[in-house]
């Protein structure tokens, strides 16, 4: 995480903001709060607690950061970054009203009615309480 306060002009030397994580998608509220969703390996989301970026919640864990291959139909030894993790891990996070927002993410092993795992896109509703 680097920060700058004159219009990006010059930025903070960066520091590390978690152990994991690409692909950053920010997404401001009405009611002022900013969500964060990032991923790979799993997928998380937090809240900033201040206006000016530098405080923020501990990761809601959507989907975890451990070997999930143990869940494909048919299993792959070994297992590639993918089957490993299962998802594609390019979260997006989309304002729904002034508290919540809609984030998207993939599972290659979501199950169907017949009890299948399949490669699907999943959506949440994430509400604050400002």
């Amino acid at each position: 995480m680097a920060r700058s306060t004159d219009g990006g002009h010059t930025w903070s030397k960066p520091v590390k903001f978690a152990d994991v994580g690409i692909l950053p998608r920010l997404c401001k509220l009405e009611c002022g709060i900013t969500l964060l969703c990032y991923a790979r390996p799993g997928t998380f989301i937090c809240a900033c607690e201040n206006e000016s970026g530098t405080k923020w919640t501990a990761p809601l864990v959507v989907m975890t950061p451990d070997d999930r291959s143990n869940l494909a139909n048919f299993k792959v030894d070994p297992p590639t970054f993918h089957d490993w993790d299962g998802s594609c891990n390019n979260p997006e996070l989309v304002p729904l009203d002034g508290n919540s927002a809609m984030l998207f993410y993939s599972d290659f092993y979501y199950p169907d009615a017949d009890g299948v795992k399949r490669k699907t896109i999943l959506c949440r509703k994430i509400t604050v309480k400002a």
